[in-house]
């Protein structure tokens, strides 16, 4: 927390500093800048003194506003770095080639700042604005080794982060399940981070999950925000809803038939680890080799509250076939695909011996000047497809919704992701 206000603090200096003091005005239009400025930079202050930044007890407008004058700020800021890097550069230039002090015109700071602010705010608005928008649906063709041909152009929707709370409510998520279910999914996966808020306040903007259509079903896996809502309220009341949740455990899911050469290979592994900020409130922390080893079999959904690593098998049965063949526990390795569910791309450290890894939690980076500085803390990997090896490939998806405390997009559009599998040639 004591970290976001110190940036706001840098920020509200930086463009005092850069875009005030040096311009040739007033003092009083100096003190109105400085003051508006500040204003912009106290989004977290009011947030804390109104129920917290998770949950703000504010109004969405006064939050959407909060948000949009705050990202100005810091673009505002990040223009101005490039433009006194520049203004650097030229003087030292100048004093390499010695130009004389009467030729040395100077720029036009007012010009240039007033163009600043100008493109900052509207950027700011525009960027904050753009979190109601539906978000279109990216389709990526993932190629895998040998796969079965029972599961060739078997098709993965992802959607993840739609932290659905002081901002994004019912309607908009009504609006992201009706475009899901246009894609005629196999399967959906939720990768994390559903909800910012208690469920005897938000349960019911929950409702449209209940209308996600997928012939497989829908898995899903805790992010951390979960954490922050009370995760054992919230996975029980989403399990009521339909949605599968795995917690260091996996599922097959076969697609094979009477007439399958090899049963075991027609069939997807899933496995899922639950977010790592989960350990903090005693939660499992996310285990790989854990979510894949133990395999039995069951029919019972999986429980966040026993995260039992386990193995429950799903069949399938094709349109226009009488039968259907489910491979045992110990045939589930033998799977012909294999996905890994996780929130946070860094559980990619863990070496998961899977075909594609699916997360989210990065927001894609949210503005694409900030890509660098997230993927420091993501294990390198911000936003969309890695080779991570010649079998693994990691996805970071941007996100389908975005956190309300941290909502500007710039260039780093939100998303609903497709992935059709298909065998490499």
């Amino acid at each position: 927390m004591s970290a976001l206000f110190i940036s706001a603090l840098i920020f509200m200096v930086y463009a005092i500093a850069s875009l005030v003091v040096p311009l040739h005005i007033k003092l009083r239009t100096k003190l109105i800048c400085a003051v508006v400025i500040i204003a912009f930079g106290l989004k977290y202050v009011v947030y804390s003194q109104t129920g917290g930044i998770l949950e703000p007890k504010l109004t969405p407008t006064a939050i959407v506003t909060l948000e949009a004058t705050y990202s100005a700020l810091m673009l505002a800021v990040f223009f101005a770095i490039i433009k006194d890097l520049l203004l650097l550069v030229r003087t030292f230039f100048r004093l390499i080639a010695r130009v004389p002090k009467e030729k040395r015109h100077p720029w036009p700071l007012r010009r240039i700042n007033t163009v600043i602010a100008v493109v900052a705010v509207s950027c700011g608005v525009v960027g904050t604005v753009y979190q109601f928008k539906i978000p279109d649906v990216v389709e990526h063709e993932v190629a895998i080794a040998d796969l079965a041909p029972e599961m060739e152009g078997y098709k993965i929707v992802q959607i993840t982060d739609l932290h659905i709370g002081p901002i994004l409510k019912r309607d908009w998520l009504q609006g992201v399940v009706d475009r899901v279910n246009e894609q005629n999914p196999d399967l959906i996966v939720i990768t994390g981070d559903f909800v910012d808020g208690a469920v005897s306040s938000l349960k019911d903007e929950f409702t449209p999950l209940t209308q996600l259509k997928a012939r497989d079903g829908v898995i899903a896996v805790t992010g951390n925000h979960e954490y922050y809502s009370g995760v054992t309220s919230w996975v029980d009341t989403w399990e009521q809803m339909g949605v599968q949740f795995l917690m260091n455990e996996s599922v097959v899911i076969s697609r094979a038939t009477a007439q399958s050469e090899n049963a075991a290979r027609a069939a997807l592994l899933v496995s899922g680890v639950p977010d790592p900020r989960g350990s903090a409130f005693g939660s499992d922390a996310p285990n790989v080799k854990t979510a894949m080893s133990r395999i039995t079999t069951g029919s019972d959904a999986p429980n966040v509250k026993t995260a039992m690593s386990r193995i429950t098998t799903r069949s399938f049965v094709p349109e226009g076939s009488s039968s259907t063949v489910v491979p045992t526990a110990a045939e589930a390795a033998e799977a012909s695909a294999r996905l890994l569910l996780a929130h946070e791309p860094i559980i990619i450290e863990q070496q998961p011996d899977v075909d594609l890894v699916l997360t989210g939690h990065t927001h894609g980076g949210t503005m694409f000047f900030l890509q660098p500085l997230i993927a420091l803390f993501n294990a390198g990997y911000v936003t969309g497809m890695y080779e991570v090896t010649p079998r693994t490939h990691l996805y970071v998806s941007n996100g389908t919704g975005i956190w309300s405390g941290f909502s500007c997009r710039l260039l780093v559009p939100s998303e609903i992701t497709a992935f059709v599998l298909t065998e490499r040639k």
